[in-house]
């Protein structure tokens, strides 16, 4: 197996070629995913939008990103992850002119509608990015290298609450509202362009030798059984780590955007924070470097101290959110 993760120098470089526009996209895709978060209290104040508005607003869009992952995993198989991506990074970046195009409008009676329309569509075309990245890198690394990886992607991909929330915030301050969401636009659509050029699905199709990743679905493709949506659905469904990791997720969700969706507005009312002040910056900054730190730890766990093995890893952070939890309550009340 050892043989598995030793890689010419020129294919790190063409996989690098391939994971580092991937991931600079995906941490544009999230300004533009919490583009609708940043410019929520200037909206809100602006409009005069009360918090259950603007929370139907953000659920609504957290649902259907949730439920696109389950009708667009099956077509995102069918597509291949370049096309997945292209197809949620053009999307998000044109859903995102549309909000900016809107919101300079001005408000009306029906701006909670518009806007919870189009954060729904923005989400769904943001699930695909999710998909895809998953769906690109898997052929690329072995199972051994992923832990790591993860840590050095994750560092991306945390960024992407930097650029969102930091970055965001300081147009919010200093322009015009409205390119909260132009400028996500404008950069989600270059990095895609940059991903057409450089984005392959497998190493094959960037002139190198594939190989055998070492997970659970590296053979599949050898089997007699079609791989159709319904066969991967059951195999999910009878797989316990899977499910427990899939409830154990759905706990995790909520208290993530319980946290992200609300925690500028709590700064605002509570603290007098504007968006964009050097507060809302250190909190924005935090939440980045919470996930740059999490996601280096756990991968070097599980790949150094686990032989790979996630679940035992989710396990001990789950342990540790609990306190965590009771400090955030006791730091709110």
């Amino acid at each position: 197996m050892a043989s598995s993760v030793r890689h010419t120098r020129a294919f790190q470089w063409r996989r690098a070629l391939n994971w580092l526009p991937l991931g600079v996209t995906y941490a544009f895709v999230y300004m533009g995913r919490y583009s609708v978060n940043v410019a929520k209290n200037p909206v809100m104040e602006r409009f005069h939008l009360s918090k259950a508005a603007y929370g139907d607003v953000m659920g609504i869009g957290l649902l259907t990103y949730g439920l696109a992952t389950v009708f667009n995993g099956p077509l995102s198989d069918r597509l291949g992850g370049r096309k997945s991506m292209l197809i949620g990074a053009f999307g998000a970046a044109c859903l995102n002119l549309i909000l900016g195009l809107r919101i300079a409008l001005g408000g009306d009676e029906h701006l909670v509608l518009w806007l919870t329309v189009l954060h729904a569509i923005n989400m769904y075309f943001q699930s695909f990015c999710a998909l895809a990245i998953v769906k690109v890198n898997a052929p690329w690394f072995h199972v051994r290298e992923r832990g790591i990886f993860q840590g050095v992607f994750g560092v991306l991909i945390s960024s992407g609450y930097l650029i969102g929330f930091y970055g965001g915030g300081a147009i919010a301050k200093d322009f015009a509202l409205q390119f909260v969401f132009l400028a996500p636009a404008v950069l989600i659509t270059f990095w895609a362009i940059i991903d057409l050029f450089c984005l392959r699905n497998r190493p094959s199709d960037a002139g190198h030798p594939n190989f055998h990743t070492g997970d659970a679905t590296a053979d599949d493709h050898d089997r007699d059984v079609p791989i159709t949506p319904a066969w991967v659905l059951s195999r999910i469904l009878k797989n316990r780590v899977i499910m427990t990791l899939a409830l154990a997720e759905l706990c995790t969700g909520f208290l993530r955007y319980s946290v992200v969706n609300w925690w500028d507005r709590f700064l605002k009312e509570v603290h007098h924070v504007e968006t964009g002040a050097s507060v809302f910056n250190i909190a924005s900054w935090g939440l980045t470097a919470g996930g740059i730190i999490g996601g280096f730890s756990i991968g070097i766990l599980s790949d150094k101290f686990f032989h790979s093995r996630r679940p035992p890893v989710a396990g001990i952070y789950y342990l540790i959110q609990l306190p965590i939890m009771f400090l955030l309550v006791s730091a709110g009340s």
